[in-house]
């Protein structure tokens, strides 16, 4: 990665191995040289949840860190919307076109707005008023502002990290034929990371030096919940 872009990192990249851990030995130094990170994020609420812990784990906290939906989510929102309407395709596909210009050009408020009129007459159960809401929730916490994001050269979609994910993850521990217990993938992600990212003598110096203050061999880590959704949840048994 280029001194002059930006780091990115996709919001739902730890669905599968449900740690975070390997992200800072990627992405830290990087970020630290580019001194400005955003995260790019496609779906549920849980997923913006994670973004303090991870900006604490990575040691980002004096770094401005910018939140960002991917922008063909979001215009993916807006043809859900438009199909809730019950618009024919001939319709549909013109103002669809025409709300997605103004949302990659920064007016998320009106293409709310327009959704919003154009759903005037329908029932208070349609999804058409999910989908509007989706995207006013999205925009009043300032994660459509494209044309900024752009300007500052923060990558509106998640393109960048989920290339990432295929060629530190998903080349290794993905080949035909190939079965991993989730410990044993977890430790070759850990080792993969620390490669890629040429940290790996600094880790190993770490690593020698906690083995000399603890020498334990039977300890595992086990992951947090890293959303307070799943905390609620652990908390209420649901």
């Amino acid at each position: 990665m280029d001194r002059e872009h930006k780091v990115t990192v996709d919001g739902a990249s730890w669905g599968l191995m449900r740690s975070p851990s390997w992200w800072p030995c990627i992405y830290t130094d990087w970020v630290r040289r580019t001194r400005k990170a955003s995260r790019s994020a496609r779906t549920a609420c849980w997923i913006w949840d994670r973004v303090p812990v991870i900006v604490k784990q990575a040691g980002l906290e004096n770094v401005p860190v910018h939140q960002v939906l991917d922008n063909c989510h979001a215009t993916h929102h807006i043809s859900l919307a438009l199909a809730a309407l019950g618009l024919s395709d001939c319709e549909r596909l013109p103002l669809y076109r025409e709300h997605r210009s103004k949302l990659r050009n920064g007016q998320w408020r009106k293409v709310v707005s327009d959704l919003e009129s154009l759903a005037a007459d329908a029932p208070e159960k349609s999804k058409v008023h999910a989908e509007i809401a989706y995207l006013r929730k999205h925009g009043e916490a300032k994660r459509m502002n494209y044309v900024p994001f752009v300007k500052d050269g923060i990558p509106r979609g998640s393109g960048a990290i989920e290339s990432s994910i295929r060629r530190v993850i998903n080349m290794r521990l993905k080949n035909n034929a190939t079965f991993w217990r989730e410990e044993n993938a977890e430790s070759m992600l850990q080792l993969r990371a620390n490669v890629i990212s040429k940290r790996w003598d600094e880790t190993q110096s770490e690593i020698g030096k906690l083995a000399r203050k603890d020498a334990r061999t039977d300890w595992q880590w086990e992951p947090r919940p890293m959303s307070c959704k799943e905390d609620a949840n652990l908390t209420t048994g649901i």
